[in-house]
C-alpha cells in the first residue's frame, strides 16, 4: 500500500488523505513550504570527531559555456506494415532483419533545435517483406554556445 509524505508528515494512504480534503485539513499541509535546511554529510572515516560540513558555494555559471536542454520529446511519425498479413506462404527458417538508424538536427527558432532520430526495422523471408517498421522520435533541443558543426553532430 502507497503511503503519503507530505513534507516531514506522513499522512497515510489514499483513504487518510482523502479524509484530509473532506474535513479542509489537507489545505493546511500544503499551504506554507517547509523552510530549506542546510545540507550536512558526516566523514565516517573519522569517528572521534564527527563533523559536519555545510556544501561550498558555487562559482557563478559562465555565460559563455555550452548549453543543451532538452524541451521536449515526443513521437514524430510512427508506422508498422505487414504486407502479407497471416497470408505469407512457404516461408522457411527466420527471417532476415535489416536495421537502419539516422540523426538529423533542423534549427527551428534562435537557439531551439529540432533533433530527430530514423529507426527502420524490416523483416524480409526471401524476397517478400514480412514487417516493416518506421518510427521517428523526435525532440525539441534549447542550444547555445556551440558551433554550427557541433550541433549537427548532437
Amino acid at each position: 500500500m502507497p503511503q503519503i509524505f507530505i513534507g516531514d508528515h506522513h499522512v497515510g494512504g489514499f483513504d487518510d488523505l482523502y479524509a484530509l480534503d473532506k474535513a479542509g485539513k489537507l489545505d493546511e499541509l500544503t499551504a506554507a513550504p517547509e523552510p530549506a535546511r542546510p545540507a550536512t554529510i558526516p566523514f565516517p572515516e573519522d569517528d572521534d570527531n564527527m563533523t559536519e560540513q555545510t556544501p561550498q558555494t558555487q562559482p557563478a555559471a559562465d555565460p559563455n559555456a555550452p548549453v543543451v536542454n532538452p524541451q521536449a520529446v515526443y513521437i514524430k511519425d510512427c508506422s508498422f506494415e505487414s504486407p502479407n498479413g497471416p497470408f505469407l506462404s512457404g516461408m522457411q527458417g527466420t527471417p532476415t532483419v535489416n536495421l537502419n538508424i539516422s540523426t538529423r538536427a533542423t534549427a527551428r527558432a534562435q537557439d531551439m533545435h529540432e533533433v530527430v532520430l530514423q529507426v527502420n526495422l524490416e523483416a524480409k523471408a526471401g524476397d517478400k517483406v514480412v514487417w516493416l517498421l518506421e518510427l521517428q522520435q523526435g525532440g525539441a533541443f534549447l542550444i547555445r554556445n556551440l558551433s554550427a558543426t557541433d550541433v549537427g553532430t548532437c
